[in-house]
């Protein structure tokens, strides 16, 4: 069973679009879907250091009621400069551009795409645990949980273990959301959804003036400066009263559902893009620490997933280890009760990862 995996404005801000039905795969090919063990960007874990804020309403108007009969547009994902490239004669016309889309008001919006582009500000999720519940656009996009109330429609991208199949548009990366069998072939892929990946504020190529808060990967108006380093211990209630913190990997809650008493716990992590230039990234915010996208070696129902970490989709930085007790250090740092950060074995290697479980 399909469940929620996040919220916007924990979403790295959300913390990666593809224009084609064919490339996120038919949903009469696939008979499971659920959630990535690690999400992408720390997406299930990390939350924004500077909040996203909702996206602002579409100047534009637009008919997005969905019951009028009109067809969708299957915008999502399309470079834009402006709405009016994400609109189409005759249709629902409810997509928008990411151009200084996300933030309390017009005044204060941010990108946080590199490059933008079109996105549905709501879509809705089916229960049956296929890719049909999910799909939104007409195809193009996946629909992902914005916050309790609402979810939104970012552009869909795939890959498996060995490539990409379903690659974003521009600067733009992928964050695995969901992990796919095809009942005929046993291949495992991932389904997921292209977010800002900036390194440098060069890579904001949208509104004038966006900087890249590097340590997150997104183009914002106004950079903070992190109070906390890469490896230091961070809470949820302090990232709400003083989101330039640092970027939180949370403990979260357990993998069943089940509550965790220490979910506001977490270490402080920083964004990075898969491959070589990614690790050289971690490396250089802390010493030792890799790029890690989290992919599952084995699936929920213990039969092989991921068997490879392919380069070129958003990931996290993460110490490497080979056991628990090579982890102590950041689990001093997150404090609460037990062992919360433990050696987790991924398709990209071993990590210590602050989980629940």
């Amino acid at each position: 069973m399909m469940k929620k995996m996040f919220a916007l404005a924990s979403v790295t801000a959300l913390t990666g679009l593809v224009a084609t039905m064919s490339a996120v795969g038919c949903s009469s090919t696939i008979s499971s879907v659920e959630p990535t063990e690690g999400g992408g960007g720390g997406l299930t874990e990390a939350g924004p250091k500077k909040e996203a804020g909702p996206p602002v309403v579409d100047p534009d108007g637009g008919d997005t009621d969905g019951s009028t009969g009109k067809v969708e547009e299957k915008t999502v994902g399309k470079e834009c400069a402006s709405t009016a490239d994400c609109k189409v004669a005759g249709s629902v016309n409810d997509n928008v551009c990411s151009k200084g889309l996300f933030g309390k008001s017009a005044a204060d919006a941010d990108d946080l795409y590199g490059s933008p582009v079109c996105l549905q500000t709501k879509c809705d999720i089916g229960t049956a645990g296929t890719t049909a519940d999910v799909i939104c656009d007409d195809g193009p996009g996946v629909c992902i949980p914005a916050s309790a109330t609402q979810n939104i429609c970012l552009p869909a991208c795939t890959f498996d273990s060995t490539k990409i199949d379903g690659a974003c548009a521009g600067g733009n990366k992928c964050n695995p959301a969901y992990t796919l069998t095809d009942p005929m072939t046993m291949k495992v892929s991932a389904l997921g959804y292209c977010f800002g990946a900036c390194g440098a504020d060069a890579d904001c190529k949208g509104t004038a003036g966006m900087k890249c808060q590097v340590e997150d990967g997104l183009c914002v108006k106004t950079p903070v400066v992190f109070a906390k380093a890469v490896g230091a211990g961070c809470t949820r209630p302090a990232m709400a009263a003083d989101p330039a913190q640092c970027n939180c990997n949370f403990v979260g809650n357990h993998a069943d559902g089940g509550v965790s008493p220490d979910a506001d716990k977490g270490f402080c992590t920083h964004a990075c893009v898969t491959g070589a230039a990614g690790d050289a990234v971690c490396g250089t915010a802390k010493a030792t620490w890799k790029c890690t996208a989290k992919l599952p070696k084995l699936d929920s129902a213990g039969k092989p997933a991921f068997t490879a970490q392919v380069d070129n989709i958003s990931g996290s930085c993460a110490q490497p280890c080979t056991m628990d007790s090579e982890c102590s250090t950041l689990n001093t740092a997150v404090g609460g009760t037990g062992t919360l950060v433990k050696c987790k074995a991924y398709a990209g290697g071993s990590f210590c990862d602050a989980t629940a479980d």
